[in-house]
């Protein structure tokens, strides 16, 4: 093989193989082209032959190479120490990390700003939730079939001899009677 690096991405991995697999695809992809009799040839358009590889006894063309990939040690750097520090903590609001520091809990921490731009874990985490009332505000007077209250399981394991997989169920608010309908998708459900 000659010098000559190309990246192929989305290589599968399977666990139990000692052996990567590259499919001709993947290569042609690259803008290689590959003729295969006995043995298979890869060609780069500007370079020419790059490879030549025999087929082996199990009819697999085996590619061996030495050549090793250089190893890169990255580090990630972030121009907002505030972010980087609420990375660090797991997302703890700014007012608790400055009683931390306030509080001398935290040692070689500076100061503490509240960056412009939350982080979207921030934003989901903090958010304001109403919380479920412990009465319903809607009761049904004196007539039968006045308030309807409806059900929609989600899929349920297993599923049963029918193949169903889930179950819509309607109570009458007044009489507490209840209809259960069981459904074998939940597209089948539409209210009108």
């Amino acid at each position: 093989m000659k010098d000559f690096a190309r990246v192929v991405t989305h290589v599968y991995y399977v666990l139990e193989l000692k052996n990567n697999l590259l499919s001709l695809k993947q290569l042609q992809e690259k803008d290689l082209r590959l003729t295969i009799q006995n043995k298979c040839n890869v060609v780069h358009p500007e370079k020419g032959l790059i490879m030549e590889i025999q087929m082996s006894a199990n009819r697999m063309f085996m590619l061996t190479t030495t050549m090793r990939a250089e190893t890169t040690c990255l580090r990630a750097g972030v121009e907002d120490n505030s972010q980087l520090r609420d990375n660090k903590v797991g997302h703890l609001s700014y007012d608790d990390l400055e009683t931390l520091v306030s509080m001398q809990m935290v040692t070689r921490c500076l100061h503490i700003t509240t960056p412009q731009n939350l982080c979207a874990h921030c934003l989901a985490g903090k958010q304001h939730r109403n919380s479920m009332p412990k009465k319903s505000q809607w009761k049904a007077s004196k007539k039968r079939l006045q308030l309807i209250r409806a059900n929609l399981c989600r899929p349920i394991q297993p599923t049963s001899s029918r193949n169903k997989r889930h179950f819509l169920c309607f109570i009458d608010d007044l009489s507490v009677k209840t209809w259960v309908y069981f459904l074998s998708e939940k597209l089948k459900v539409s209210l009108s």
